[in-house]
C-alpha cells in the first residue's frame, strides 16, 4: 500500500506542470521530479534502503525522460496516440518498477 501512496504522490501531488510538461525534452525538470520521487520512497517505502535509491531514481529517469510509455504506446497501437493508455501504462511500468525493486533487492 505504501508503493501505491508514494507513487501517486510523487506523479500527480508533487510533480507540478513544469516538471510533467518539460520532463520529457529537459534534463532539469526531469532530474528534480526523479529526486522529490526517490526522497519519498527513501522517507516513507518501508524496507528501502541505500541500496536502491540508485535504482530507483535511474529507472524512473529512464522511464520518465526518454518518455517509454509514449513509445510503448505508440509503436503497440501502429502510430495511434492514446494520452489514457499513455498515462496507464507509464504509471503502470512506474508501480512494477518501484515493486520489483523493493521486494526483490
Amino acid at each position: 500500500m505504501e508503493i501505491l501512496l508514494v507513487h501517486l504522490v510523487g506523479e500527480f501531488l508533487l510533480q507540478n506542470n513544469w516538471m510533467d510538461v518539460r520532463k520529457d525534452d529537459f534534463f532539469l525538470p526531469c532530474i528534480v521530479h526523479v529526486l522529490i520521487y526517490t526522497a519519498l520512497c527513501f522517507f516513507f517505502i518501508p524496507g528501502t534502503t541505500l541500496l536502491h535509491i540508485p535504482i530507483i531514481a535511474a529507472l524512473h529517469f529512464i522511464v520518465d525522460r526518454f518518455a517509454i510509455a509514449r513509445e510503448f504506446v505508440r509503436h503497440a497501437r501502429e502510430g495511434k496516440r492514446d494520452r489514457m493508455i499513455t498515462y496507464a501504462v507509464d504509471n503502470t511500468i512506474h508501480l512494477v518498477v518501484l515493486y520489483l525493486v523493493i521486494s526483490y533487492l
